[in-house]
């Protein structure tokens, strides 16, 4: 055979050969065009649709933008069914599904990043939106109260949280919702209660016991009643106060002549007003309005006499001026006037009777060349003035200065003071 005809067989034998190599190329890399498996050799191949087999490449300019696939080294698929589904995150070159090994050529564009993407604008609204404590409408409900103070920050303020809680601009939200509460100009009443809660940081529960216990002040005037409305004033609160429970109150007063201490026309509980107390009152005790009424008045004494008188709340002091009250030892500083007959001052102390009836031992003696001082027990209405009368004494005034171990001491006449927890009769 000539060599020509040589020649012409072997370039027959390659055709058919490539022809052979590409068709189980195909059918290796599969319908999805995956890698070949282990131990399989490979040959880089760039092809396009209308581009057979053994026809040459054209430098590759008519694939410009076109996508294909990169080939790698034979080596095992150790991800083959993830490797389509591999898409970057905001990819700027490739479509929604395509694996993260395919490449666009052509020339490059720098991609310009985006500033936020979609989730993270959500989130930025999410967080935005958690900063606003309360809505405009003063009639929904927050923290089980309809008529809330409303307390807005803007949803662009920085937001972040620490240890569980909102902080706005490095403050605690909760101490800046207090603070607005205390210094805004409130349009609305509300009860005094309630602003003391916002102003001491307490429960509703405890400003009302600070309010009933008389620890607040209201543009400087004591206020005890807890559903009291304020707007604008100025709300105080005692640096002493306590949640020390309420006492009921027990009252001494200095009655004036002309005054009935128990019943009658003209009461003597009538002098007790916020005015009338003694400025000097040791008893330390917070004046509060509802010490002032619901007061029961102990321990008679004439119309016409003077001095100390007992109105209780306490049925504890109540039940000892009554149920032991005939124990109970009174004095009393009487004037005098006259010549006192023989051995008058004896029978003063013993001898003498009231309403037919004869009286117990007492204490008389003289204070003075016209007073006498009374300690006895169990004295009745008109029995001094009676016994007096016995003696041959006429009697001018009567002062009761003592009753059991609670001295009138320097009350003023027509005033009063409280009895404080300490002191017993």
């Amino acid at each position: 055979m000539s060599r020509g005809g040589r020649l012409e067989i072997a370039e027959q034998l390659d055709y058919v050969g490539r022809k052979l190599l590409g068709i189980f190329i195909t059918a290796a890399q599969g319908a999805r065009g995956g890698l070949i498996g282990a131990r399989c050799a490979t040959e880089t191949q760039i092809n396009t649709p209308r581009i057979q087999g053994c026809q040459r490449a054209e430098l590759l300019g008519h694939l410009q933008w076109c996508v294909i696939r990169q080939h790698d080294t034979a080596s095992p698929d150790a991800d083959r069914r993830g490797a389509a589904g591999n898409m970057a995150d905001q990819h700027g070159g490739c479509r929604a599904g395509d694996p993260g090994h395919v490449v666009v050529f052509g020339e490059p564009v720098t991609p310009i990043a985006e500033a936020l993407g979609g989730a993270r604008e959500i989130q930025r609204v999410g967080k935005g939106l958690a900063c606003v404590t309360a809505f405009g409408n003063r009639r929904q409900i927050e923290n089980r109260e309809w008529n809330h103070e409303v307390v807005l920050y803007e949803v662009g303020e920085a937001c972040s949280t620490q240890s569980g809680r909102d902080v706005v601009h490095g403050h605690d939200r909760r101490t800046l919702r207090r603070h607005h509460r205390m210094t805004r100009t409130m349009s609305e009443p509300i009860r005094l209660a309630k602003r003391v809660a916002a102003l001491r940081g307490c429960s509703r529960a405890d400003a009302e016991r600070y309010v009933e216990g008389g620890w607040v002040s209201v543009d400087g005037v004591v206020v005890d009643r807890p559903q009291h409305k304020v707007t604008t004033e100025v709300v105080t609160i005692d640096d002493d106060a306590s949640l020390t429970p309420l006492e009921p109150a027990t009252l001494l007063l200095h009655k004036p002549p002309g005054f009935d201490a128990i019943s009658g026309s003209n009461p003597a509980a009538s002098l007790i007003t916020s005015v009338s107390r003694w400025s000097e009152d040791p008893s330390g005790v917070h004046a509060l309005k509802r010490h002032l009424v619901n007061l029961t008045p102990l321990v008679p004494l004439d119309r016409e006499a003077s001095g100390l008188i007992v109105l209780t709340q306490d049925g504890r002091v109540w039940r000892r001026l009554t149920e032991d009250g005939d124990e109970i030892e009174h004095e009393y500083v009487v004037e005098i006037a006259g010549e006192i007959a023989p051995w008058g001052l004896r029978r003063l102390n013993h001898g003498l009777s009231y309403e037919g009836r004869e009286l117990p031992p007492c204490k008389v003696s003289w204070q003075s060349e016209t007073r006498l001082r009374f300690a006895i027990k169990g004295v009745q209405g008109g029995q001094l003035r009676a016994m007096c009368a016995q003696v041959a004494l006429e009697v001018l005034s009567i002062r009761r200065i003592r009753i059991g171990r609670i001295p009138l001491g320097k009350l003023p006449e027509a005033q009063w003071r409280y009895l404080p927890a300490n002191e017993r009769f």
